[in-house]
């Protein structure tokens, strides 16, 4: 969802739409916060990693973190430094860290 059609949707509405998990996912979803575990498939090593996520809080933003995701995404919203421990500390985004893998063919 991109920041035109969210401002076309205030314009209309007054408000910010409130994003959930789809349909039946709403569970699923809050539980994965708590026991956050993912499989992710490296195609080009022929492997996939199995591993848990750490979701990082705004304390834990690193500088190196901070200049790197302003880098990478800062057109996707987190323009400053500033902004993005903001948006981390108001939850409107999250930064996910994988730790501990355990790698598999794929």
């Amino acid at each position: 969802m991109g920041h035109r059609l969210v401002n076309a949707f205030n314009a209309r509405h007054g408000y910010i739409p409130t994003l959930s998990a789809p349909r039946g996912y709403g569970a699923w979803a809050r539980r994965w916060r708590t026991d956050a575990w993912v499989r992710v498939s490296l195609p080009a090593a022929g492997a996939m990693l199995e591993s848990r996520v750490h979701f990082v809080r705004a304390d834990e933003l690193t500088p190196e973190l901070v200049d790197a995701v302003v880098e990478r995404w800062g057109m996707w919203g987190a323009v400053t430094p500033e902004g993005l421990r903001r948006m981390v500390a108001d939850g409107a985004i999250a930064l996910v860290r994988v730790e501990g893998s355990s790698a598999s063919p794929g």
